[in-house]
């Protein structure tokens, strides 16, 4: 539209965007040689961007140290980081927990065994117990 001639209060509202939103895409994501935007090339720079944008590491090692101890007491990854909140520790989502603990098991750690399902696998690597 921009091409065409359209101003940008009129790409806003065909698009239901904020003529602010438009200006700041136009600005920041044109061709630096020609200055004339594409998305191609656009969404390129926007992938570029996110890639580039420092991530806050939450899972440190204090994390993984009471995650571990946590999964030893025969918590759940859902009591983990229920309680983490209660105690008022710093502390990961449950999906991040399970991620953590099936890749310490690809790693050949032991931490998914004290996991209530073991992820279907019980039979094949834990032994069973006499009478059970």
């Amino acid at each position: 539209m921009k091409e065409k001639g359209n101003l940008q209060s009129l790409i806003a509202e065909t698009i239901g965007e904020d003529k602010s939103t438009i200006s700041r895409e136009l600005h920041c994501n044109c061709d630096e040689r020609s200055g004339k935007y594409r998305h191609g090339l656009a969404q390129h720079k926007c992938y570029q961007r996110h890639e580039l944008k420092p991530k806050r590491l939450r899972f440190i090692e204090d994390v993984k140290a009471y995650v571990d101890a946590m999964l030893s007491k025969e918590y759940s990854p859902e009591q983990i980081s229920g309680r983490s909140k209660f105690d008022g520790v710093d502390c990961v989502s449950l999906e991040r927990i399970y991620q953590y603990v099936w890749q310490d098991k690809k790693d050949k750690g032991c931490l998914f065994i004290h996991l209530r399902k073991k992820g279907g696998i019980e039979n094949e690597v834990l032994p069973r117990i006499a009478g059970g």
